[in-house]
C-alpha cells in the first residue's frame, strides 16, 4: 500500500499507487494505479517551460515599463534632447544584440530564447553576452532536437 512508489517493469519506470479496499474491516482487494514516469517528466518539463516563458515576459514587461518611466520624466522636464538620446541608445543596444545573436546562433528558437534571456539578466543586474568564438549552426531542422537545444540552453544560462 502507499502513493507514489517508483516500480520497474521491463524497461519502463512507473510510478505505482496501490490503495487497498476494506469493507467491514477486511480487506476485500486493492486499487492500483499506473503512470509512465515518462508522462510526468513531460508534463515537468512543458510546466518549467511555461514557467520561464512567464519570467522571461515579466522581466521585459518591467524593463520596458521602466524605459517608459524614464522617457516620461524626461519629457515632464522638458529634456527632449535627452530623451532622443535614451531612446537612440536603447534601440541601438537592443539592435546589436539581436544582429548579434541572429549572426551566430543558427537555430531561430535558440536566438529567440537568448534575445529574451538578455531581458532577465539586465533586471538581475547580469550582464549576458556571448564569447568570441560562439557558433551554433541549426545541424538539424528537427522540432523536437530544437526543443532540446532550447531547453538546455534555458538551463545554462539560468544557472549561469
Amino acid at each position: 500500500a502507499g502513493e507514489d512508489q517508483v516500480v520497474l517493469r521491463g524497461a519502463r519506470v512507473l510510478v505505482l499507487n496501490r490503495m487497498p479496499v476494506v469493507v467491514d474491516g477486511t480487506e476485500v482487494g486493492a486499487v492500483v494505479t499506473l503512470r509512465d514516469r515518462t508522462e510526468l517528466a513531460t508534463l515537468q518539463d512543458r510546466l518549467d517551460a511555461s514557467r520561464h516563458v512567464t519570467d522571461t515576459l515579466r522581466a521585459q514587461t518591467h524593463e520596458f515599463a521602466n524605459r517608459l518611466h524614464t522617457i516620461a520624466g524626461l519629457t515632464e522636464l522638458g529634456e527632449h534632447d535627452e530623451v532622443r538620446r535614451f531612446v537612440a541608445g536603447v534601440v541601438a543596444e537592443s539592435d546589436q544584440w539581436r544582429r548579434e545573436v541572429t549572426e551566430r546562433v543558427g537555430d531561430p528558437a535558440a536566438a529567440a530564447l537568448l534575445v529574451a534571456k538578455a531581458s532577465l539578466a539586465t533586471e538581475r543586474g547580469v550582464a549576458l553576452r556571448l564569447a568570441g568564438g560562439t557558433r551554433l549552426t541549426a545541424a538539424r531542422r528537427d522540432a523536437a532536437f530544437s526543443a532540446d537545444v532550447v531547453t538546455v540552453l534555458g538551463n545554462l544560462v539560468d544557472n549561469a
